[in-house]
């Protein structure tokens, strides 16, 4: 068998886990076009002395906000217990996500559309996060 046969087997037989894969790659990509485009804006901005590199290098600093909502999510929900707490967590991270998303459209189409499976995940996310809530309300 090739190994490109074997690589298939595996992708088959590990949907989930190759898919989460997927997503992570997307993600990287993302980061990495918005990041040459934006540092092509921001050079071309100090170069003609326009405030938009400075909002640019300010707005860059939405990326580690989402780890940390990420983090506290998984404690929220996993660690603590609390769907409820981690509900109201989870819509500020997606909210986070759909303004990183949007800044990503407007510098560069494909960094937006690798943003979209991550945010189409929290959605999911999300709703399972309220169905859990919501069955274990008292």
């Amino acid at each position: 068998m090739s190994l490109l046969g074997i690589a298939w087997r595996n992708i088959r037989q590990r949907t989930f886990t190759s898919g989460l894969t997927a997503l992570s790659m997307a993600l990287g990509v993302a980061l990495v076009v918005a990041t040459l485009v934006t540092g092509g804006i921001v050079k071309q901005a100090f170069e003609s002395g326009a405030g938009l590199g400075y909002n640019m290098i300010v707005g860059a600093k939405g990326s580690p906000l989402q780890l940390v909502l990420n983090s506290v999510w998984s404690v929220l929900f996993f660690g603590m217990q609390n769907p409820g707490g981690a509900l109201i967590e989870i819509v500020v991270l997606w909210l986070a996500i759909v303004a990183t998303t949007v800044l990503f459209f407007r510098r560069s189409a494909i960094a937006g559309g690798l943003m979209t499976p991550y945010l189409l995940w929290v959605s999911f996310a999300s709703f399972l996060n309220f169905t859990i809530w919501n069955l274990n309300r008292i």
